[in-house]
């Protein structure tokens, strides 16, 4: 079966995005696929194209549920993925792979221990901060760390301190990236 993934669902039709900012008008084009699967013609190939849906599986993606309409939610089987908790920070396996794919990515990788210390293992996991910030604040660290020395260190001898950290003041927290719902 052909799997179709929307993200950020809650994004459709806001203004400046389609349908001149009518969110009913995308939801309803996209319910009439769903519920009607075997007559889905899609504007831009016309008649000529008709697509059967009735065999596709769908899994749409939301940071606020709320801007999805409940007669489209109602369709819906709502999972919430929360934020991770302390416990699963301090397992380290999260921030590990954080961290790698930082790394990975980082041009000046070379020169970094590929190793968190405790110390700064902690100050991410008790920072409250979700995953998307806490990759941001190891790039910023990254950076901050190397700005320390004057000359070019030597291969694998930068450790990452807490001193290389700042994090935003707090702000309400909600649920992390999205809410995955697939529907019936």
């Amino acid at each position: 079966n052909c799997l179709f993934f929307i993200d950020e669902i809650d994004k459709a039709g806001m203004p400046g995005r389609s349908d001149n900012g009518n969110t009913t008008s995308f939801f309803d084009q996209l319910l009439s696929s769903l519920e009607s699967p075997y007559s889905f013609v899609d504007s831009y190939f016309g008649e000529k194209a008709a697509i059967n849906t009735s065999m596709f599986s769908w899994i749409f993606a939301a940071n606020d549920l709320e801007l999805v309409p409940e007669y489209f939610r109602s369709r819906c089987e709502v999972h919430i993925i929360e934020n991770p908790n302390l416990e699963d920070w301090k397992s380290g396996s999260l921030l590990k792979s954080i961290f790698q794919k930082v790394l990975t990515s980082a041009p000046y990788s070379p020169f970094f221990v590929h190793v968190l210390s405790d110390e700064v293992a902690d100050k991410l996991a008790n920072s409250g901060q979700t995953p998307r910030e806490i990759r941001r604040a190891l790039e910023l660290a990254l950076e901050r760390a190397l700005s320390r020395y004057s000359e070019p260190p030597e291969a694998g001898s930068v450790w990452l301190s807490p001193d290389d950290f700042s994090f935003p003041a707090a702000t309400q927290k909600r649920s992390i990236g999205f809410h995955a719902e697939v529907c019936k």
